[in-house]
């Protein structure tokens, strides 16, 4: 069977790390949210799409458009200047881009609102992907223009094949932007994971080593004490069975909190397990630093991680006996 010692300490510590993964997302979500980090990164996978570093160019006219404007940070209160907006559609993206691209039009570019007459000309237009292919070659040489000129003859051969009307290849053509769009937003994807990971880093080894998270520590102090184990491991079933109910990661939150959990230091008592090492103990110093760097690593793994192999051990337990706390002391 497998409900023994060994388990339930592995699902004692399993549940602290998911504990403290939960506690290191939260705060990173938040410092993500303060610096706006989703925005700042979509804006830079934009920049980096269009060729246009400095912002004063294609992806400048795409985020002053009016569609982009809306989904922006503040758009509804005047008194603010917009924020960067930390989520774009294709179809928002797309159709801003060929409206930036048509207010390029030697026929409108002059004009009060130049995208709106832009859009109109080319949907009067007998042959509109050929005044696009007009416009797209006064962009700068570069990754853009290249791959304009692929998107635009792609939509060409689809038109001739499909026998598509002129007043569809321009919705075609967006189509073919969308799709080029979520290509690089998923390499953006990317960019922001790493970010978050070197984040949720220092996060985590700043909670580890300010409670005292010392994963050697943790694990003795769940083997001795099984009063501990058994209210550990009453809290995690009751977080798994509610995995699936809203709230859940806010009530795991609060049961941890309810319990005597093995964190923190003691300063006063060098006898217990979380007193501060002294210097005069090197291989207490050594233990200490390799305990907490186990609890950081760990920690960094995340959340979904550590629910995941929570479940799976509460599972495992399930086929033996539940913990018998222990019995009182008789003076």
């Amino acid at each position: 069977m497998f409900g023994s010692s060994v388990v339930e300490v592995a699902l004692g510590l399993v549940f602290v790390y998911l504990f403290l993964s939960l506690v290191c997302t939260a705060v990173n979500e938040a410092i993500a949210q303060f610096f706006n980090q989703r925005g700042k990164n979509l804006l830079e996978a934009v920049k980096n799409l269009l060729n246009d570093h400095g912002f004063k160019d294609l992806a400048r006219d795409v985020y002053d458009h009016g569609l982009v404007g809306a989904i922006s940070r503040n758009a509804a209160n005047p008194n603010k200047a917009n924020g960067l907006p930390s989520y774009m559609s294709d179809h928002v993206f797309a159709t801003s881009l060929v409206d930036a691209l048509a207010a390029r039009h030697p026929q409108v570019r002059e004009a009060e609102d130049a995208m709106s007459a832009g859009r109109q000309l080319l949907a009067a237009h007998p042959d509109p992907l050929g005044e696009l292919l007009g416009i797209v070659k006064q962009l700068p040489n570069g990754h853009t223009r290249d791959s304009l000129f692929a998107l635009l003859d792609k939509t060409r051969r689809q038109s001739v094949i499909a026998g598509t009307a002129a007043q569809e290849q321009i919705q075609n053509f967006q189509n073919n932007i969308e799709i080029w769009f979520n290509e690089a937003m998923d390499r953006a994807g990317g960019w922001y994971k790493r970010w978050t990971q070197k984040v949720l880093f220092a996060v985590a080894a700043t909670l580890v080593i300010a409670g005292n998270a010392d994963t050697l520590m943790m694990a003795k102090r769940f083997f001795r004490d099984g009063s501990l184990r058994a209210a550990v491991i009453q809290a995690a079933e009751k977080s798994v069975a509610n995995a699936q109910q809203a709230g859940a990661q806010k009530q795991l939150l609060d049961q941890a909190n309810s319990l005597d959990l093995p964190l923190g230091w003691n300063a006063s008592d060098k006898s217990s397990l979380n007193a501060v090492p002294t210097l005069d103990d090197p291989l207490g110093i050594a233990g200490k630093i390799f305990g907490l760097f186990l609890t950081i690593g760990a920690v960094s793994l995340g959340a979904p991680f550590w629910f995941d192999t929570l479940g799976k051990i509460v599972n495992l337990r399930s086929s033996g006996a539940p913990p018998v706390p222990d019995k009182p002391k008789i003076p």
